[in-house]
């Protein structure tokens, strides 16, 4: 299917497209067929002459058995002959001593006689004589004579019934240890009767045969029904080889001739049988498998180097054709990855005339819209950052004012009507400040723009802390809270405890929202030992409404909850479990809860921190003092624009510390009171017109009049983004307080500050 074109003049720039190069690899794929076909063709050449070799494998067999038949029909003839010599008849008959004077004198020559006549023959180790109960009446070994009894023999009883002259199963002589065969028949004397026997030497009358059909690779042996090698050009093979335990021997043994594949060690042969008739006897000629197929191998190994050659070339000519294509298409696979881990600034310069020119062109047109759409995304950050930040500091001047005159209201000892009216005023405002608190985290966490501490904290102190925080309310819902450190937890930690005390107060704050009565407990233990690293285990585990398996699976997802009744029921952002997932995930750690409706729920949270000690944690931080313990008069400026905050601020110090400060609306005046007088401290405001604290921060450190260098300058300002205390410090400023004034912390920092009037 040939792919769509980005636009007709790209279409007909197509001079050469991919499917005409895709050409090559079909030629490479003919080539490949006809190197199969050639190898079934050298498969058929190889049938067809295994067809012939084993024709002519049997008939060797069968011309060295005819061979050797016609040995043994000779020796036949000579036992025959053996029985009409004169002068051996005469063993026979006891009394029948002509010509010599006594038996025995004729025995010694008889036994003689018989000895030239073996060797006369030539085929047969001994001639002896026997009388009818098989006694060896005369030898060519004159040690048998008197003791050879071959009266159990079955073909001895088959020679003296008339059959002829008849051959025994082969045997080893007890001399030389060759296979012999005895050559027995029937004779008579003088009305007595008796046997001529010839024991008939296989291998002699075998050699010739084997010689005939020797060849380097084709080997013939004779073998007897029992396996054992009768005959064979190899001697070693006589003495000990047997083929009765081959389990191709029976199938040998079941057919006159014929042939078949065995395995021999040498490698696979193809071997051939033949079996003498009237013995025992079976001729076989085997050969090398490999060897016969010599021929085709070679043809075979023509074929492949032909075949190989072919792909080769083939190859080459893929090669040539592929080659600038793979590359330009790496190319612009490598700059298309660039382009994806946000490098854009890449030279698409892939120039073809077929869909790879298009494919380039497109990539060029995506990159630059990519570049559009990043410009757009950063100008919508920033449009979105700096709303936050306004919206923070708009809503947070308010709010200033709301919980400071709920503050102050309170201080003014209003009756118990009005105390409840403002307490309610106080939470709601401070409820409200915890939600823009939570989409000013989560937004930080989202934007990358979170950080964390790494200094050493004690966690039992830190999580006891926790609990007292939240245990007076624990107790006005009549529920138990408890906390469990396991022993193993070591006791100074190092990281960020601010953030995970962060995580562990929100899990309680949502145990306690979630439960009407039992119990919120917080178990903490090492879930595992890394050395000089720990992973913190917090489990919070409550007795409220519990969840299902639809819920818990989104309860961590940001701006969820269980359902909208919960929001409405219980309130809340749904970022509170979404911001504690991404600090846990900060802190290389997790968080994950297990839950069953009306069982309660249990959070779990790790957290990967350091191990620390003594040493490492940090000096006593500085401790809210009572208002008696300001060092001094204190003479303060006050810098703020906005008045409520104004009349707050001034009500604060004047209540808590009895100072009335010096007002400035703005930044430029601040400096202006500065050059004119001395203060000890001063209180600026951030956003402010005419001039912004920053700025009158910096000229208030470099004027040369009353006011020492050291003096502190403390921001008490709306500006709560990342960053902001950072460019307060930067300025020159001592320290940074948000508003809504928590009137505790202002407290505390005069009373640090003052210190070192």
């Amino acid at each position: 299917m040939t792919p769509k074109i980005a636009s007709p003049a790209a279409a007909g720039i197509l001079a050469i497209g991919l499917k005409t190069k895709l050409l090559a690899p079909i030629l490479g794929i003919v080539l490949a067929t006809s190197c199969f076909s050639l190898l079934a063709v050298v498969r058929k050449a190889e049938d067809s002459l295994l067809e012939a070799s084993h024709e002519k494998i049997l008939n060797a067999a069968v011309v060295v058995g005819n061979t050797i038949l016609g040995q043994i029909t000779r020796a036949k003839a000579d036992v025959t002959f053996a029985t009409n010599v004169p002068g051996i008849a005469a063993a026979l008959d006891p009394a029948d001593t002509a010509p010599y004077p006594d038996r025995n004198t004729y025995v010694l020559a008889a036994n003689t006689l018989l000895a030239r006549l073996g060797q006369a023959c030539g085929y047969y180790e001994t001639f002896y004589v026997t009388n009818d109960k098989g006694m060896t009446l005369i030898c060519s070994l004159p040690a048998a004579v008197g003791t050879l009894d071959i009266s159990i023999r079955p073909w001895f009883h088959e020679a003296m019934a008339g059959k002829g002259v008849v051959l025994s199963e082969p045997f080893r002589s007890r001399i030389t240890g060759d296979a012999l065969m005895a050559a027995a028949t029937r004779f008579t004397h003088n009305g007595y009767s008796g046997a001529m026997v010839g024991s008939l030497q296989i291998r002699k009358i075998t050699q010739a045969a084997l010689e005939l059909e020797n060849k380097p690779w084709l080997r013939t042996v004779i073998v007897t029904e029992s396996g054992m090698t009768a005959a064979s050009l190899d001697d070693a093979a006589i003495a000990s080889y047997s083929y009765g335990d081959r389990p191709w021997f029976k199938e040998v043994l079941q057919k006159p001739s014929g042939f078949i594949e065995v395995t021999a060690q040498d490698g696979p042969r193809i071997l051939a049988f033949f079996h003498l008739p009237g013995t025992n006897l079976y001729a076989l000629a085997s050969a090398d498998k490999e060897y016969l197929l010599s021929p085709v191998r070679d043809v075979e190994r023509i074929g492949l180097v032909a075949a190989v050659l072919a792909v080769l070339l083939a190859y080459a000519v893929i090669y040539l054709a592929v080659t600038p294509v793979t590359r330009d298409i790496f190319r612009l696979a490598e700059r298309a990855e660039k382009v994806g881990r946000g490098n854009l600034d890449q030279a698409i310069d892939v120039t073809r005339n077929d869909e790879l020119g298009v494919l380039s062109r497109s990539l060029r047109t995506m990159v630059e819209n990519l570049k559009q759409m990043i410009v757009r995304a950063e100008d919508a950050t920033r449009a979105k950052s700096d709303f936050l930040a306004r919206m923070s500091h708009e809503i947070r001047t308010p709010m200033n004012a709301v919980i400071g005159m709920a503050y102050l209201a309170l201080q003014t000892g209003p009756d118990e009507r009005q105390k409840n009216y403002l307490t309610k005023i106080q939470g709601a405002a401070e409820n409200l400040l915890g939600i823009i608190n939570d989409i000013l985290d989560f937004s930080k966490v989202e934007a990358g723009k979170m950080t964390l501490e790494n200094k050493a904290f004690r966690l039992t102190d830190m999580m006891q802390s926790l609990v007292d925080l939240l245990e007076h309310k624990a107790k006005q819902q009549g529920l138990a809270l408890s906390l469990d450190v396991a022993p193993d937890v070591p006791p100074v930690l190092v990281g960020d405890s601010l953030r995970l005390s962060q995580i562990c107060l929100n899990l309680c704050n949502n145990a306690l929202k979630f439960t009407e009565k039992g119990s919120i407990s917080l178990f903490i233990d090492v879930a595992e030992d890394r050395g000089d690293e720990v992973l913190l285990h917090c489990r919070v585990q409550d007795t409220g409404i519990g969840m299902t398996a639809q819920e818990q699976a989104l309860v961590f997802d940001a701006f969820s909850q269980a359902d909208g009744s919960t929001t409405r029921k219980y309130g809340g952002t749904g970022l509170g479990l979404t911001i504690c997932r991404l600090l846990a995930q900060l802190m290389h750690g997790d968080i994950w809860v297990e839950s069953e409706p009306g069982r309660g729920s249990t959070f779990h949270v790790t957290a990967l921190l350091c191990r620390g000690g003594s040493d490492d944690l940090p000096l006593p931080q500085r401790t809210a003092l009572s208002s008696g313990e300001i060092v001094g008069n204190v003479k303060v400026l006050l810098v703020e624009d906005n008045e409520l905050n104004r009349e707050i601020a001034q009500e604060l110090l004047r209540s808590m510390l009895g100072i009335t400060p010096v007002m400035a609306v703005n930044g430029a005046e601040a400096v202006a009171a500065c050059s004119a007088q001395k203060f000890d401290l001063v209180l600026m405001d951030i956003l402010m017109p005419v001039m912004d604290g920053l700025e009158a921060t910096r000229r208030i450190r470099a004027l040369d009049g009353p006011c020492k260098p050291t003096m502190p300058i403390i921001a008490m300002t709306a500006n709560a983004m990342t960053g902001d205390k950072e460019k307060s410090l930067a300025a020159g400023m001592n320290d940074h307080i948000t508003k809504p004034i928590d009137h505790e912390k202002l407290l505390e920092a005069l009373q640090y500050w003052t210190r070192y009037i």
